[in-house]
């Protein structure tokens, strides 16, 4: 780390709007230790102390002290009150008491004090906190950290996520050795975190990835291609299974959805690896060869002619983005995590597998997306995995099925009740729709079955069942049959699952 201390314009303005005197802090010349800020003639200075503390009203004080001690790392110190009749006279208040929490930032009588307080029943008003330009005055609070590191694992153990894309390293003429990160107090008061670069963590080949530019370089072979031969369609799907290995299929007239019969006794197979940057297959049958060549998949007869040329392809589910039609329930667009019991969504408005919704119904018509995470080292249930539940009983199975049989465990399939008609799972990091109706089963009034579940499903816009009985409930589902409603279950099953985009219509 460079020994100066901290830029000037992160320093200058460390005030939270809404509080009353800013704290100077930097980073030591010493290094990452921390330290208030004194003019170079402090001990000529006429003040009485050189350490500025920060007096800041609040509208939850539960919320603000979790988060400046929890999230932020203050320590809470024995606090004071101040009477109604003193605040009014010295002009703090207009008549409302004081009672204040003291948090301290460090330790010895040099260290920064934070007080807060809230003012029951006295109305206030927020700020205007979308920019620190948004209004004039003190804008933010500036906080020096001895790890970045580790100020973000509080942050994220309390539940705090950095505004934008923090961290980022300081610019190259302020110190490039430093990052800055941004958070917002309960109140949306800017507060900036300053210190060391975070550690760079070897990346692990073997975790799960839902970001394209997180993964290996597998993921760019891995795909559907897809090409003609003469008058015919033909299609593949590239399977990457981690090392630089893949697993290649081939169907003959489009791929599945798109002109393949189904008729798996009719498909090409056959296995490639890596080699010196060479992506090269061969068929499991000895009459066939391919390679990836400038990013196509270029395939040889068993003389080694060239007879085939096909283009790595993107596919979309016509169904993405449907709009929910009238009278439907929105559980989930994105905006937050109402409608579901212990919800979480991530930051770009993803609902995270693991929840159940707050309603409960019967017979419906369903629309939902889902996005797998690319696990290429996993295999069958630890590949992607989690599950859509019908009324909490019925399992539509979520899972990386991409390029395989199509079973009722695997993706589209009803769990232990019946493989789907064709396997329609696109590659993992693509988005994908199921569509689907449902009705429930009939009860007596004694409670006994009548009649079975049925379920008619879509898998990016294709049937893959059509009025299926249903006559027991899955397994692990968390409800067991009856004749009450149940909610709609998103599986937990350890696998980084996302979804978006659904609404249910009741029928």
């Amino acid at each position: 780390m460079k020994n100066s201390p901290l830029p000037r314009f992160l320093s200058a303005g460390a005030v939270i709007a809404g509080c009353s005197a800013s704290a100077l802090l930097y980073l030591s010349p010493l290094g990452s230790s921390l330290a208030l800020a004194q003019g170079a003639d402090a001990g000529a200075s006429s003040f009485g102390s050189t350490t500025i503390d920060l007096g800041c009203v609040v509208s939850d004080i539960g919320k603000s002290l979790k988060f400046y001690k929890d999230a932020i790392g203050f320590q809470e110190m024995p606090g004071f009150g101040v009477p109604s009749d003193f605040a009014k006279d010295v002009g703090l208040t207009s008549g409302a008491a004081l009672d204040i929490h003291v948090l301290v930032l460090g330790e010895g009588e040099g260290a920064t004090k934070l007080k807060l307080m809230q003012l029951p029943g006295v109305e206030s008003k927020l700020s205007d906190n979308d920019y620190i330009h948004s209004q004039l005055g003190f804008s933010y609070l500036t906080i020096a950290v001895k790890s970045t590191d580790d100020a973000l694992a509080r942050l994220k153990k309390a539940g705090v996520m950095p505004v934008a894309k923090g961290p980022l390293a300081l610019p190259a003429n302020l110190n490039p050795d430093l990052a800055l990160t941004i958070v917002r107090d309960p109140d949306g008061n800017f507060v900036e975190l300053v210190g060391p670069k975070p550690v760079a963590k070897p990346r692990d080949p073997k975790a799960a990835q839902l970001d394209p530019a997180d993964a290996d370089a597998d993921f760019s072979v891995q795909g559907e291609y897809a090409g003609v031969v003469g008058d015919e369609k033909i299609g593949a799907n590239i399977i990457a299974e981690g090392d630089g290995k893949f697993r290649i299929i081939g169907y003959r007239n489009g791929l599945p959805g798109d002109g393949w019969d189904g008729d798996r006794a009719d498909l090409y197979t056959g296995s490639g690896k890596t080699t010196d940057g060479k992506v090269t297959f061969n068929s499991n049958d000895g009459t066939w060869s391919a390679a990836i060549e400038d990013g196509k998949l270029v395939v040889f007869d068993d003389s080694g002619a060239r007879f085939a040329s096909l283009d790595r392809v993107v596919r979309t589910s016509p169904r993405e983005g449907a709009k929910a039609p009238e009278g439907a329930v929105v559980l989930f667009d994105g905006s937050n995590t109402d409608a579901w019991k212990d919800g979480k969504m991530t930051d770009d408005g993803l609902l995270i597998q693991g929840t159940a919704s707050k309603e409960t119904f019967g017979d419906f018509t369903l629309h939902l997306e889902f996005y797998l995470p690319y696990k290429p080292y996993a295999r069958g249930q630890e590949r992607g995995n989690s599950g859509f539940y019908a009324q909490g009983r019925y399992e539509v199975q979520v899972l990386d099925s991409f390029g395989l049989e199509g079973k009722d465990n695997e993706c589209g399939g009803i769990y232990s009740v019946k493989d789907p008609d064709m396997n329609m799972c696109f590659p993992p990091l693509q988005w994908q729709t199921y569509d689907v109706d449902f009705s429930a089963a009939k009860f007596d009034a004694e409670g006994k079955k009548t009649a079975n579940a049925r379920m008619t499903v879509k898998h990016n816009g294709v049937v893959i069942h059509n009025d299926v009985e249903i006559d027991h409930a899955t397994t692990a589902s968390p409800l067991r049959e009856g004749p009450e409603q149940g909610p709609i279950y998103l599986q937990d099953h350890g696998n980084p699952v996302r979804y978006r985009n659904i609404w249910i219509l009741r029928n």
